[in-house]
């Protein structure tokens, strides 16, 4: 495999890891015996802060990545435009959906306290439950900054025909279904999943040619039946599942910060006055096959310079 992608993966691990450590800390500030809204509202000026800061570095390890992936397949690297990694932080598109909106950080990971208090139990596993969900938040947000600088990256440089889903096993099953596929920038994108460190990999054709094989044995969460089937020869894509369908939506940026403090958690529209920012996935959707239209609006929307 080529080294500028295991490396990349292994940043990402340790990224994931950095950030799920430090919003856990900083839940763990909430009094059990105080109000958990008012008090993780408080906090999130901390969060997003940490958050935005490990996207920043997710965004700017991606850009270095695919220069180094082109040329490790023996293709020149032609970049035509430069990567703005602080244009992948400060926001992030929810998890729990399939739609291309963009979101500050702040109520991005409002759900957290949600999360806690719904929860069964006592408040101590009430907030253990809502830490959870604040780490894997923080974690998606983080990693999915990675693809989408990888993606932006990838369009940007000439040597690239698009990218590759890579992740070293074990894996999961959502892993294996996109595991090796090839996507083109205006394809739909895959849907990465919660806790997930694969990366997208830059190929200067529509596949990559040491990419390890996998097998059963390399999927970690199959059931008996599925790995009878496979054993018996059963065709693979239909076996594993895949979660890589994409919802169409307007993939605009609105902020949910206001006078009045955080308002909105969930899917604002449009805000009067404001003008919307196109979200990376927004920019390929509106782009299609057209790299130019797609270089244009990145450079519009504050991704490339």
């Amino acid at each position: 495999m080529l080294p500028a992608a295991t490396e990349l993966v292994a940043a990402s691990k340790r990224r994931s890891l950095a950030v799920m450590a430090g919003v856990g800390q900083i839940w763990d500030r909430i009094d059990p015996a105080g109000d958990w809204s008012t008090q993780w509202i408080a906090l999130l000026p901390r969060a997003t802060a940490l958050v935005s800061l490990a996207q920043v570095g997710a965004a700017t390890d991606a850009a270095a990545a695919v220069p180094a992936m082109l040329t490790q397949q023996g293709v020149e690297p032609t970049p035509i435009a430069e990567l703005k990694p602080s244009g992948f932080a400060g926001w992030a598109v929810r998890s729990w959906t399939n739609g291309d909106e963009l979101v500050d950080l702040g109520a991005y990971l409002y759900p957290a306290v949600i999360t806690a208090r719904q929860a069964p139990g006592g408040p101590a596993e009430m907030l253990q439950a809502g830490r959870r969900m604040a780490q894997g938040l923080a974690q998606f947000a983080t990693a999915s900054s990675s693809d989408w600088a990888s993606r932006a990256g990838a369009t940007a440089d000439r040597g690239a025909a698009g990218l590759v889903w890579y992740d070293p096993p074990p894996m999961c099953q959502r892993c294996a279904a996109v595991y090796g596929r090839f996507f083109r920038f205006g394809a739909k994108a895959f849907q990465r999943h919660p806790r997930c460190d694969g990366q997208l990999v830059a190929v200067s054709q529509d596949k990559l040619a040491d990419l390890p094989m996998i097998g059963a044995e390399d999927v970690k969460d199959l059931n008996r039946w599925q790995k009878k089937a496979l054993s018996e020869g059963a065709d693979w894509s239909k076996v594993i599942n895949s979660t890589s369908g994409v919802q169409r939506s307007r993939g605009v940026s609105t902020s949910v910060l206001t006078d009045n403090g955080l308002q909105t958690y969930y899917g604002a529209g449009r805000q009067k006055g404001r003008t919307p920012r196109l979200s990376p996935k927004g920019v390929f959707t509106k782009a299609g096959d057209d790299r130019e239209l797609a270089l244009r609006l990145l450079r519009d929307n504050g991704y490339i310079q």
